[in-house]
């Protein structure tokens, strides 16, 4: 019992504090096609976008749609590396 349970899961208290984390967000106009690079997101507050930790797999990415700056980062705006 003491050890808890494996896991990363969030509580049901952290739910609403969701908003206050930072998250990335485009800083940049951006076209449909580009390469997304390291200057063209951010890690902004609120937490609306995919979480910090996808920061590396996003770089490299090609947008599907143009993007306008502050937008969130979205999977359904970019596709993966190398497609």
């Amino acid at each position: 019992m003491s050890l808890g349970k494996p896991g990363f899961d969030r509580q049901r208290a952290e739910e609403g504090s969701k908003i206050f984390r930072r998250s990335l967000y485009f800083v940049k106009d951006l076209p449909s096609g580009h390469v997304i690079t390291s200057e063209d997101i951010r890690r902004i507050q609120p937490g609306m976008g995919l979480t910090p930790k996808y920061f590396d797999q996003v770089v490299g990415s090609r947008l599907t749609q143009s993007v306008r700056r502050g937008i969130p980062v979205n999977w359904d705006s970019m596709v993966s590396k190398g497609e």
